[in-house]
């Protein structure tokens, strides 16, 4: 069963997709978009806040692709160094057990 973090990050990259299979990554090549649902509005505002969905002046919308790289190297750091603290940590518990088992 998928988490609620991996569902979220599958439809973030269904709308970036949309965008870039559409060819909107330059304020000239704009598109319109419409969510399908509630969580798909909320993603997309989202994106918006972080900068990475900007809108032209007539309405449509594309992807910065500087924002966007920008924001998936911050994603990637975030959860590398969560995965590396949960390893030390496990580590860490591991040694405490070892030392504990020898005295």
């Amino acid at each position: 069963m998928a988490t609620l973090p991996a569902i979220r990050t599958k439809r973030w990259r269904k709308i970036i997709a949309h965008f870039l299979s559409q060819g909107a990554s330059s304020r000239a090549d704009a598109i319109a978009w419409e969510a399908e649902d509630e969580a798909d509005r909320k993603l997309f505002e989202d994106l918006r806040e972080r900068g990475v969905v900007k809108q032209d002046n007539r309405g449509g919308f594309y992807v910065d692709m500087k924002a966007y790289q920008r924001d998936a190297d911050i994603r990637w750091r975030v959860r590398t160094s969560a995965l590396a603290t949960v390893a030390l940590a496990a580590i860490g518990g591991g040694a405490a057990l070892l030392r504990r088992r020898k005295s």
